[in-house]
């Protein structure tokens, strides 16, 4: 092989390397750059979930769903556990939209809700059966919550957290 041909093969071997990097630090731009648009969006859907009105209907909904028959399903029960019911199951339901159709990192969302939601879950759950009979169709009423409650259940709480600080490359868990 003559000198030239060790040049171009040197210049070749530079350009695909200088391609390869390229491609990858622009597919990591995309990656925060949609991460950075999806932020505002999860911030404010997770804001319901920090306020004192919400908890107070949460712990309401705890405590008195179960006195009240399930086949009522959630728009015969009597006011006001009827629209603290739908506004924690719809709640719920958005969140896991956001997991579930990539919106946001399940993870991240499993994370900062997962106690409430699966207890919410284990409360409404007769319920929504009742719903959903009612509507004569189990696929007809929260199966976005569902789904990603049950996902939630199977999860790792402690080892998703550590994968999450671990992203950040700041914060260290002990």
């Amino acid at each position: 092989m003559s000198g030239q041909d060790l040049i171009s093969l040197a210049a070749l071997t530079a350009a695909i390397i200088a391609t390869a990097t390229s491609s990858l630090l622009a597919w990591q731009a995309l990656r925060v750059n949609q991460n950075m648009n999806h932020i505002p969006v999860v911030l404010e859907i997770l804001k319901p979930h920090r306020t004192p009105e919400f908890v107070r209907k949460e712990i309401a909904v705890w405590d008195e769903i179960s006195k009240h028959d399930a086949a009522l399903g959630f728009f015969a029960l009597p006011e006001p556990i009827r629209s603290y019911a739908i506004e924690v199951g719809t709640y719920y339901q958005v969140l896991s939209y956001t997991s579930l159709y990539g919106i946001a990192d399940g993870e991240f969302i499993a994370v900062q809700t997962q106690h409430r939601l699966l207890r919410s879950w284990d409360c409404l759950r007769e319920h929504v059966n009742g719903e959903r009979a009612l509507r004569g169709s189990s696929n007809t009423f929260l199966n976005a919550y569902e789904e990603f409650a049950r996902q939630v259940a199977d999860m790792d709480i402690d080892a998703a957290t550590r994968r999450l600080v671990g992203r950040s490359g700041k914060l260290k868990l002990k």
